[in-house]
């Protein structure tokens, strides 16, 4: 599941986006939530 969830986040591709995506390659349970220019949010938590 955490290759989607990487997937997502790549795609935009930001400085902030980046940041969480390493978070979630190290397995690192959290709760998080991302707003883009295009006006997209996540909430995911591991």
């Amino acid at each position: 599941m955490n290759d989607r969830i990487v997937d997502i986040i790549v795609e935009p591709v930001t400085a902030t986006t980046r940041k969480w995506a390493v978070a979630l390659v190290c397995n690192r349970p959290l709760l998080f939530h991302m707003a883009d220019s295009h006006g997209w949010h996540v909430d995911r938590s591991l």
